[in-house]
């Protein structure tokens, strides 16, 4: 069973990104937190997979989450999503621990193509996506 961590403090966001990695790994733990200290103290003290977590979070950044999980967590996958995507913030990610990097707004289709990288079983079927996309999603959210 996959041990993931989800770190968003866009409540939406986190819910799309929680939908979008059960669809790839059904079986998945996943343990969503909304701010950095919380999430730091799960990643202290339980197993990871993989890390999914913000750059921007309301008392923190998702730097520091990224720079613990690569110490605790040497083989995770560790994966900032941002809307900055500057050369000097992918460089931060990159020297922090972030073994991939997702720049906001994506698709979901590219969101779960990515996530099969991150350990979906050799010859597993390929994920087609009900979510459509990132805009339809937010639309739907709000009627």
């Amino acid at each position: 069973m996959k041990q993931i961590c989800v770190i968003e403090d866009d409540p939406w966001l986190g819910q799309l990104l929680e939908l979008s990695l059960l669809q790839v790994f059904a079986d998945a733990q996943i343990n969503r937190f909304d701010k950095l200290q919380p999430a730091l103290n799960h990643l202290r003290g339980q197993p990871l997979d993989l890390l999914l977590c913000d750059l921007k979070l309301p008392d923190g950044s998702g730097l520091d989450a990224l720079s613990l999980a690569m110490q605790r967590h040497p083989k995770s996958f560790r994966v900032l999503i941002s809307s900055h995507i500057e050369r000097h913030s992918v460089q931060a990610a990159i020297h922090a621990g972030a073994t991939d990097f997702i720049a906001k707004p994506f698709s979901i289709d590219s969101l779960l193509d990515r996530f099969q990288r991150y350990g979906a079983s050799p010859g597993q079927a390929p994920v087609t996506s009900h979510l459509g996309n990132l805009d339809d999603f937010l639309k739907q959210r709000l009627q």
